[in-house]
């Protein structure tokens, strides 16, 4: 499993010159089979690849003369509805942003607590190092007091300001004080 990730790796950052243009090149037809789809010809012609591939050799045919239409208008034509669909996409798009947008302004659902999740550290090693730490200078303490100190003279710091679960950073959650109405939102 690890040296599969790796593999992959090491492909993604391949910069060889060949490395490079299979890349291109597969990007390439990765967006020209999204054209495809975009046209909504997979589902029109129920997934017949055959029957792709020929209407796909007819429009190279009118392009190159052997229809009746002139390559060059047909070209115009053409690129004058991609370029309507396009701009329709965007359109479609921005609107449906916009109406995410004010569903997210108008939800109702919020949180009981200020509590976050968050996963921002990998390793809480030095969250555990810190409260090791402090309770090390506890069980100093805790031995001084076993050698005779006086009692009342040393005072052992509460548990929880040794360590505190609230800020360890691979905890998952984060707890924010103010109760913001932003961030009380779901």
């Amino acid at each position: 499993m690890a040296r599969n990730r790796l593999d992959a790796a090491r492909a993604r950052a391949d910069t060889r010159d060949w490395a490079k243009a299979r890349r291109e090149r597969t990007r390439h037809l990765i967006e020209l089979g999204g054209l495809v789809a975009k046209a909504d010809l997979v589902e029109l012609l129920d997934d017949d690849r055959a029957t792709l591939l020929g209407a796909l050799l007819d429009l190279a045919g009118q392009l190159r003369g052997t229809g009746d239409a002139d390559p060059a208008h047909l070209r115009a034509r053409w690129r004058r509805a991609g370029l309507r669909a396009f701009e329709a996409d965007r359109d479609a798009d921005a609107a449906q942003e916009g109406q995410e947008e004010r569903r997210s302004t108008m939800a109702r659902s919020r949180r009981r607590t200020p509590i976050i999740s968050s996963m921002s550290n990998s390793s809480e090693k030095q969250d555990k190092r810190h409260a090791n730490r402090n309770r090390n200078c506890r069980s100093a303490l805790r031995r001084a007091l076993k050698c005779g100190q006086d009692p009342d003279a040393a005072v052992l710091p509460v548990l929880r300001n040794v360590s505190d679960p609230w800020a360890m950073a691979k905890d998952g959650r984060s707890w924010f004080g103010h109760h913001s109405s932003e961030l009380m939102r779901k």
